[in-house]
């Protein structure tokens, strides 16, 4: 991890210890990129150099650079969005750089992906990209259900004011679209 650490200041200089500090003080790092070998470390650096974004990547986001560098999957910020420039398209018109875009897409929805606020819908679609991604890599079945994640507390504060959309919301969860319409007769009224 000292190696990994010294090479990212090397490359980012004082954006990465003031973003991450001087050495990886909680493991998050550590925890972050287990499982990866040596060889995926480098791939990952080598990554960055073609980042357009001139500040480091967390530990996640390095994880999957890591990661896509040996598939040729795009970078999670990337396929985010390709997918948000598809989500109001019909399904005939809609073009994927790769089908593992296209199946974190569809897992999270085009509606919220056309609707909702990055900030709330970006985490979901990194989450399930990162696992259909996981799956590709391992030759596991891409379309299989993805486990729904505990909430942030973002989420829990839009659930409890009656404006989040659920998972199954762009197939017409009914108990969801009367709650909501409810509450704006209530704001209206």
């Amino acid at each position: 991890m000292a190696q990994l650490w010294t090479k990212m200041t090397q490359f980012y200089g004082h954006k990465f210890t003031s973003s991450f500090g001087d050495h990886d003080v909680d493991g998050v790092w550590l925890r972050a990129l287990n499982g990866l070998t040596p060889k995926d470390l480098a791939n990952g650096l080598a990554a960055c150099s073609d980042r357009p974004d001139p500040w480091p990547p967390s530990a996640p986001e390095f994880k999957h650079l890591c990661i896509a560098s040996l598939s040729g999957f795009p970078d999670a910020e990337t396929a985010y969005r390709e997918a948000c420039n598809s989500a109001g398209m019909a399904e005939a018109f809609k073009c994927y750089s790769h089908p593992v875009v296209r199946v974190a897409a569809k897992n999270v929805g085009s509606a919220r992906l056309r609707s909702e606020e990055k900030r709330f819908v970006y985490p979901e679609f990194q989450r399930a990209y990162e696992i259909v991604c996981r799956r590709a890599l391992a030759g596991e079945d891409m379309e299989a259900e993805i486990p729904v994640a505990l909430e942030t507390p973002d989420q829990q504060e839009r659930r409890h004011s009656g404006t989040t959309h659920s998972r199954g919301s762009s197939q017409g969860n009914k108990a969801t679209a009367a709650a909501t319409l409810a509450n704006l007769r209530n704001l209206l009224a």
